[in-house]
């Protein structure tokens, strides 16, 4: 099929465009930059409250807020040598 630049033109207005949302997650303190671990939630093992690390970033917690993120930091201190970060992460739909 032969299109010309209108034809074409009209084709890619109609598609619908990728959307990008941006949130913040927490990343593991000893996860690295390059591969990074997401903060996931809380789960509770034997009456403990432990939280839980995923490397698929589409199933990280995400927060609107930075601010947000910064109240969740203080309950993942388990050890107080490991700093989490919080970042802030985009993506595709």
């Amino acid at each position: 099929m032969n299109m010309n630049w209108a034809e074409t033109e009209n084709n890619l207005r109609s598609k619908p465009k990728s959307e990008v949302k941006y949130a913040w997650v927490i990343e593991h303190g000893l996860s690295t930059a390059g591969s990074p671990l997401y903060f996931n939630g809380f789960e509770n093992v034997a009456g403990v409250k432990l939280a839980r690390w995923v490397s698929n970033h589409q199933k990280a917690v995400r927060f609107q807020r930075e601010i947000d993120a910064r109240l969740v930091l203080p309950g993942l201190a388990l050890d107080d040598e490991i700093v989490h970060r919080i970042c802030e992460h985009d993506w595709d739909y």
